[in-house]
């Protein structure tokens, strides 16, 4: 049973909220960039707290974390 709690979202809504284009989301998605997406009735969804999370981790390393200079 899925988690009622989680949002799907549409690469047209991602492109959107990433401010890339369609295209840069899915070859971002095959190359692993960011989260892959997740097929749900047949149709390719992003979790948004999946997205949400990797937006934080992006923050954190680029705000001087392990490997970045500050």
């Amino acid at each position: 049973m899925s988690d009622p709690s989680l949002q799907w979202i549409a690469v047209t809504d991602v492109a959107s909220l990433l401010g890339v284009a369609t295209s840069t989301i899915r070859r971002w998605g095959e190359a692993g960039v960011i989260p892959k997406p997740h097929k749900i009735g047949g149709r390719s969804l992003w979790s948004l707290q999946e997205l949400r999370a990797w937006q934080d981790s992006l923050l954190q390393h680029t705000a001087g974390g392990p490997g970045v200079f500050a």
